[in-house]
């Protein structure tokens, strides 16, 4: 049996695959040499949703499109995989332990010191999840706080089901 795929993917109110998902305010400006955590408490409210930061950096761009290829060739035998995937931009985003500034702060290793060419976006909080189906389609499933991969996947009508 074939099976479904739950894409750790959380998907905001734009369509999937869109480059442009809906930033909460216009990025603000990355000052040289300021830590991530200093940006934050500078520029997002205190009872902000930091779900979505997103911290990306230019210069990785470009491993990110080489990575994205080398993929989209071992998979090549997918189509349903490889569309999706093409679909998707590449922004330079690097992973964050954590978005909280008190809590960056306080592991400073853990606080990426910004320079030119890195930006900062406090996207909205997702709203859904996507699961690619055995077809290499995709189904679009509300996120539900504490859901499993399984439940979205019985939510697109089981392993190979569409939503």
């Amino acid at each position: 049996m074939r099976h479904a795929l739950v894409v750790a993917l959380a998907l905001g109110a734009g369509a999937c695959g869109s480059s442009q998902a809906q930033a909460l305010e216009p990025t603000r400006a990355v000052v040289p040499g300021e830590r991530l955590s200093d940006w934050l408490v500078r520029n997002v409210p205190p009872s902000a949703d930091l779900t979505a930061v997103h911290w990306r950096v230019n210069a990785e761009r470009g491993p990110q499109t080489r990575l994205r290829e080398a993929v989209l060739a071992a998979a090549s035998t997918q189509a349903g995989l490889v569309h999706f995937l093409s679909k998707l931009p590449v922004t330079g985003r690097l992973t964050l332990a954590n978005a909280d500034a008190r809590w960056l702060q306080a592991a400073p290793l853990e606080d990426p010191v910004l320079e030119d060419g890195h930006t900062v976006v406090v996207l909205a909080r997702p709203t859904r999840v996507a699961v690619l189906t055995a077809d290499g389609g995709v189904c679009l499933v509300p996120h539900q706080p504490g859901a499993f991969a399984r439940d979205y996947v019985q939510a697109c009508g089981g392993a190979g089901g569409q939503g």
